[in-house]
């Protein structure tokens, strides 16, 4: 895709998170699509952008796009001073792979080097302790956690039981271990102070006061068995922070409640069983609190449990449906992929019936057309172009045969692109396949063209003297047309029969009314098309028969031509004969001959070739 610059492709991967490193943006670069590797560099991360991040200027340079390796060397991975593992350089491997811009780009790259050159030295003048130090960041202060411990402990002290005239039912220390938190000393010891110094203050004028003083004195004594459990060096801080000024009393409070009455120890007694009980019914509540608390969150785990094994039900059974439906989807996309491929095979046996029928009809017609070609042939050409024929190209009898009927190869035309000969004559000379040159131009029946088909083909514009040297050259190959036997000639009604002067005449006469026909046959192109092709060509594909056989080669064209010479000699007031001589053996050639498609001699003007026609004429006395 990103080859092909299918912007759209690469932006549905990129949707798709496929991650991108330099090997892609190296293809991308060498399209020379900016956008594309703009977008791509967009999804690129830091890391993969430095990870080999030489390929995409590798792949670029020696291309056409200098805009890409500007836009590389914008890049922040992109490297002025990288060499390669040979230790050549950006420049020198602009030079050496020599593209379109190679000079520009090694210009381009030897500038950026120098640059980071130049700022290397910068940098290491400037390497002052002072402005690393300015760089530093700021140490981080570590945050003191006495706030929310203490935060922790008004919660734990707020969420703690309380009766309901406001009481707590849990001791601080309880609540302390409930929370998981260490026991302080100064809670552990603040408590039984606190009751002392009430203590100090003296007896209880009531009744409720006395009561609140036993309900104290149980809680101070509830707590000591926590004191016990703690380490000794708790005890000695707890020690510590009691011995006060108020432990001096501790005596005379002992004092007065040994004179306390009976009445008033047992009601104090009663008191403190009455604290003991609500302490442990506190407890007790807050037991079965925690049995609510868990038997609900059991309950709650269990309707969760099944909530969630209903879910997974659900979600099976929906599983099954979805793998159901997929399945039946599947079969329907089987069922009608297999309709579709049974469809495209019945439409192409069909296309390959109506291929099969139309090669058929095809070779039929190019057959056909081959035998009316041949039967408008004259008898020689077609012994010599029938696949059907006994010639075949190969003895010497087959060579005499090609020299006699079809040579000399007579020029008609002459031009800038040099001579030209007819189709027609030259046919018989390329082999078998020469037939290829008296086939229609258009091709419409696909015959199979791969010997002339890139040949130069003359057939537009004929001039008059063309048309008259095209007419010479048909005349010479007709001119074995209409050879009269014995048994052909009409014996004469006389007693005697007729005579061999009448049979000889009446040969000649059926010869020349058969050349005369065939020859205004072929000058129609009722089948035939005259066309004229380059004697070069023909000379390179002779057939190897005739390679090495020299084949001559006549000029009807050396009339027209000799007389264009005498009027340039003419008009140059040249009189002389060796001077006009030279002239015309310059530029006048009558017949050349050729082997293996070589010039090997040339020779001037034959007897009786220069504008002289033989003609035999016959009359019955």
């Amino acid at each position: 895709l990103v080859e092909i610059n299918d912007r759209n492709g690469v932006r549905e991967f990129l949707d798709a998170r496929v991650p991108v490193d330099n090997v892609v943006i190296a293809l991308a670069a060498k399209t020379g699509d900016q956008y594309l590797v703009n977008m791509l560099l967009a999804e690129m991360t830091e890391k993969k952008a430095y990870s080999k991040s030489e390929k995409p200027m590798m792949a670029v340079l020696g291309t056409s796009h200098f805009d890409m390796v500007k836009l590389l060397t914008e890049l922040d991975q992109f490297k002025p001073d990288w060499r390669d593992r040979k230790g050549r350089s950006w420049p020198e491997l602009a030079e050496e792979k020599q593209g379109p811009n190679w000079k520009a780009e090694k210009e381009l790259l030897q500038r950026l080097h120098d640059d980071w050159a130049k700022a290397q030295g910068i940098r290491r003048r400037s390497s002052s302790p002072l402005t690393k130090r300015e760089g530093s960041k700021p140490r981080r202060v570590p945050q003191d956690a006495s706030d929310e411990e203490s935060d922790n402990e008004e919660a734990a002290t707020v969420m703690a039981p309380k009766r309901k005239n406001g009481r707590r039912l849990m001791s601080r220390k309880d609540m302390r271990a409930a929370s998981g938190k260490p026991f302080s000393d100064s809670e552990d010891g603040e408590e039984p102070e606190r009751t002392i110094v009430n203590g100090e203050m003296g007896p209880p004028d009531s009744p409720r006061a006395k009561h609140n003083t036993a309900r104290q004195r149980s809680k101070s004594q509830s707590m000591q068995p926590g004191e016990e459990t703690s380490s000794p060096r708790t005890r000695r801080r707890s020690s510590a922070s009691l011995r006060r000024p108020s432990d001096s009393v501790m005596p005379a409070l002992d004092e007065k409640e040994e004179e306390k009455p009976t009445e008033e120890v047992e009601a104090d007694k009663q008191k403190e069983a009455e604290a003991q009980f609500a302490i442990h019914e506190a407890q007790r509540l807050e037991a079965k609190r925690r049995d609510e608390e868990a038997a609900e969150n059991e309950a709650k785990k269990a309707e969760e449990e099944a909530k969630a094994a209903e879910e997974r039900r659900e979600a099976e059974e929906a599983r099954l449906r979805e793998a159901e439906e997929e399945q039946k989807r599947l079969e329907e996309e089987r069922e009608r992929r297999e309709a579709e491929e049974a469809k495209r095979a019945e439409e192409a046996r069909k296309a390959e019936e109506a291929f099969r029928e139309k090669q058929a009809k095809m070779e039929n017609a190019r057959r056909n057309h081959i035998t009316d070609l041949l039967a408008a042939l004259p008898k020689t050409l077609n012994y010599a172009l029938d696949q059907q024929s006994n010639f075949s190209y190969r003895t010497d009898d087959d060579v005499a045969y090609l020299q006699e009927h079809f040579m000399p190869l007579l020029v008609v035309r002459e031009d800038s692109d040099g001579p030209w000969v007819l189709n027609i004559q030259a046919a018989p000379l390329l082999g078998k396949r020469g037939l290829e040159v008296l086939l229609p131009q258009t091709n419409e029946l696909e015959f199979d063209l791969t010997l002339s088909g890139d040949w130069s083909k003359f057939n537009d514009g004929f001039s008059a003297r063309d048309r008259a040297n095209i007419s010479r050259a048909v005349s010479f190959l007709t001119r074995s047309e209409g050879e009269v036997f014995d048994e052909d000639v009409e014996m004469a009604d006389s007693e005697d029969g007729p005579s061999i002067f009448h049979r000889e005449l009446q040969r000649i006469a059926g010869r020349l009314n058969a050349q005369k026909a065939r020859k205004a046959r072929l000058l129609s192109e009722e089948l035939i098309p005259l066309r004229l092709v380059k004697l070069s060509d023909v000379l390179a594909n002779l057939h190897p028969v005739l390679r090495d056989t020299p084949t001559e080669v006549e000029y009807l064209t050396f009339p027209a031509k000799a007389r264009q010479v005498a009027l340039q000699l003419d008009k140059q007031a040249a009189e002389g004969f060796v001077e006009r001589w030279q002239a015309f053996s310059a530029n006048v050639v009558a017949s050349e001959t050729y082997t293996g498609g070589r010039l090997a001699q040339s020779i001037a003007e034959k007897e009786n070739r220069l504008g002289r026609t033989e003609v035999v004429v016959v009359h019955e006395k």
